[in-house]
């Protein structure tokens, strides 16, 4: 790219004046071959790379700028269409203000003003200046509506925020799809636990009856089972969390070492206590069913067993 050089035309140079009009040669290749080898020579003289860069651009300098806002102002299409602007340049007929302006007209040759840009890019050095430059922006506009000076008020997009909104809604739809994904998991489990707890009785009848036959109460044979059912969900909820831990600090090491990113997957305290006694929650419920049915057989009947 360095060895090459390249042509700048204006956007004046596709149109001459004709009748009073600007007549487009965009299409004549003779013409735009005059128009090129006559136009100014450019070259590159280096290229930046940055890291943290996620768009391209070609950077030029202010005087280059300046010099082409000066040939353009010095054009006869440019001196024709600033002479009238209430005429459309292009079709000789007055502006029907939907599909042709004087502004779309203005951008099209390019006739740009210093002292009247149509754009500003403003580029923060972190998020915190991005934060306090949309906050100025926000309350400088809420300024002007509230003194009526519409006409003043900023209109501006932030990128970064519409970036990360993009990402944020791809993130929240896998999110959904995961959720979907765990509460058919937990169903399952419960079940299972269900089951589980439920067999455990049936193979544990003749030690019920016993139990009945030396005092135990209906409620003191529910809460055997609701024990180990709180036990299988301390364990299962403690096991969880750990390996979640292990695959956390395994995750952040790997990112760490490749993409220089620190602790991108997390696990809050709360959360992790939150997820234990949601794992203890699930198997009560899961074996208060089991549980209750153990508590209502007869002792007779139980001890006959085998």
């Amino acid at each position: 790219m360095l060895n090459r050089t390249y042509k700048l035309i204006l956007n004046t140079d596709y149109y001459t004046i004709s009748d009073g009009k600007a007549v487009d040669h965009s299409s004549d290749a003779s013409y735009m071959k005059s128009v090129i080898d006559a136009g100014r020579e450019l070259k590159i003289v280096g290229v930046l790379d940055k890291e943290d860069a996620f768009e391209s651009y070609i950077g030029y300098s202010h005087e280059l700028t300046m010099s082409v806002i000066k040939d353009i102002s010095g054009t006869e299409v440019y001196a024709a269409q600033m002479a009238d602007k209430e005429t459309d340049i292009f079709t000789g007929l007055p502006y029907d203000g939907i599909t042709s302006t004087f502004e779309c007209n203005a951008r099209k040759l390019g006739t740009y003003e210093e002292k009247d840009p149509t754009s500003i890019m403003i580029y923060p050095k972190d998020y915190d200046g991005k934060q306090k430059i949309t906050e100025t922006i926000n309350k400088y506009n809420e300024d002007q509506k509230a003194s009526g000076a519409t006409d003043k008020v900023i209109k501006f997009q932030d990128t970064m925020k519409d970036l990360v909104g993009g990402v944020t809604k791809i993130i929240n739809g896998v999110s959904y799809v995961l959720i979907a994904f765990v509460a058919i998991s937990l169903i399952v489990s419960s079940i299972m636990i269900a089951i589980i707890t439920y067999i455990s009785v049936l193979e544990r009848t003749k030690e019920i009856g016993i139990l009945r036959a030396i005092g135990a109460s209906k409620k003191d044979i529910k809460r055997v089972f609701r024990a180990e059912t709180i036990i299988e969900g301390l364990i299962a909820g403690v096991l969880g969390v750990g390996i979640a831990l292990l695959l956390s600090l395994i995750t952040n090491i790997i990112v760490s070492a490749i993409w220089k990113i620190e602790g991108v997957a997390t696990m809050p305290v709360i959360g992790a206590i939150v997820l234990i006694f949601l794992s203890i929650g699930l198997n009560v419920l899961a074996g208060s069913k089991p549980a209750r049915m153990a508590s209502k057989k007869d002792p007779v009947e139980a001890l006959r067993t085998e």
